[in-house]
């Protein structure tokens, strides 16, 4: 057999290998590495297979003991059980002020700027075409950004001269976050943020911009989960019994 294993684990029982058919959803195989009963002599032994499986499990093992005993390790910066692996703990993942050990999102600042709403549609008793959507403009105003927004209400039948809080809510949520067709408030202020190189477009974004605290690390600036998914692509861990 391949490097010389000869059995497998699975459900309570050790077979043949040549008896294994994947399972659905099954990405590992249990090899068993060696059989014995623990005895004051058998230490060489328990060490030659440790180191064995450890070395062809890259790193994992598992030990079953009858009926029910079970212990799971790992030689790598992993919860042998769960699998979460971890990075290396250098001294830069506890600082906020590296990208090692900044939160993604914020990238360290605690805050993320985003758009606030209520300052992009300040009176929701307006209509569209009396200005709803203050960076739009009202009608009379002839803005581009306005006739692309009547265009697409017209296509989706939403009326601009009523008000925008009267409006049914998947009709403002399609306006808002855009859809396929059309890009939306939120879109609209994502390309805005491609040209801030420009100064004027930096003070017009300023006026509707808002300060939260980071959702993802609760304004902590660090990284939550400083970890790694390398582990799912490594070998199948190696069996004693």
């Amino acid at each position: 057999m391949p490097l010389g294993f000869d059995r497998f684990y699975r459900d309570g029982r050790i077979m043949p290998i040549e008896e294994w058919l994947p399972e659905e959803g099954e990405k590992e195989i249990a090899v068993v590495a060696d059989r014995f009963v623990f005895r004051p002599g058998e230490k060489k032994r328990v060490l030659d297979s440790v180191e064995l499986a450890f070395r062809f499990g890259s790193g994992r093992l598992e030990v079953w003991m009858p009926p029910d005993g079970h212990h799971a390790f790992s030689s790598r910066l992993e919860c042998a059980f769960c699998q979460i692996a971890y990075s290396a703990p250098l001294p830069n993942l506890f600082s906020f002020n590296s990208p090692i050990g900044a939160c993604d999102a914020c990238r360290g600042f605690g805050r993320t700027i985003g758009i606030d709403l209520d300052l992009i549609i300040p009176e929701r008793s307006l209509s569209l075409a009396d200005g709803a959507i203050k960076p739009f403009g009202r009608k009379a105003d002839g803005r581009m950004e306005f006739d692309d927004l009547a265009e697409f209400c017209r296509r989706q039948k939403i009326p601009l001269d009523k008000p925008f809080q009267d409006l049914a809510p998947a009709q403002q949520q399609a306006i808002i976050a855009g859809t396929s067709s059309y890009y939306g408030i939120e879109g609209y202020f994502r390309w805005l943020e491609n040209r801030t190189y420009k100064m004027h477009v930096r003070v017009f974004l300023s006026r509707y911009r808002s300060y939260d605290v980071c959702p993802r690390c609760n304004g902590t600036r660090f990284k939550t989960k400083p970890c790694s998914t390398a582990w799912r692509d490594s070998p199948s861990p190696m069996f004693m019994r």
